[in-house]
């Protein structure tokens, strides 16, 4: 954890789990964290972002309709990136008090594309063209898996017969 002086509190971020760890590990050592922390005084405990939320109550209409487009996209699309849904899924569990949105801040007058790869970048572990390659190859490998496994299953419920 990490300490949050101006609100007197911690952040909480990196959740690691090992294969063999049963169900909900991580949930009881948050849930613990959590509790210590509030009994040493803590009055406040962020587990990070969750990029891309649905649970936030501010809409991004201010933003260019370019911007919005390309982030619903992504929170539809992106799972060949990352697991937007699992990580929001995982933090909801918790039931936090408040969804607080996080700005990208920018000195131009608009946001640009270039400050979007940005964005991108800072959050990738790879440069995000890198990342946007290995995602299209996902892509392509799961739709070849998805057409194949379909062909397959059609020839096995209607079998070829033969007359004799």
């Amino acid at each position: 954890a990490a300490p949050v002086p101006a609100r007197n509190g911690w952040l909480t971020e990196q959740f690691v789990r090992g294969a063999n760890a049963p169900n909900g590990t991580v949930e009881l050592l948050v849930d613990n964290a959590v509790r210590a922390l509030a009994a040493s005084g803590a009055e406040y405990v962020t587990m990070g972002l969750v990029p891309l939320s649905s649970h936030s109550r501010y809409t991004a209409y201010r933003n260019p309709f370019w911007l919005r487009f390309v982030l619903a996209w992504i929170r539809a699309h992106g799972r060949r990136f990352y697991n937007f849904a699992g990580l929001e899924s995982f933090k909801t569990k918790f039931n936090p008090d408040t969804w607080e949105p996080i700005y990208a801040v920018s000195k131009e007058r608009h946001f640009s594309v270039g400050t979007l790869y940005a964005v991108a970048d800072a959050f990738s572990d790879r440069s995000p063209a890198s990342m946007l390659l290995r995602g299209a190859g996902k892509a392509i490998r799961e739709e070849w898996r998805r057409i194949n496994g379909a062909r397959q299953q059609r020839s096995q419920e209607c079998p070829v017969s033969s007359t004799e």
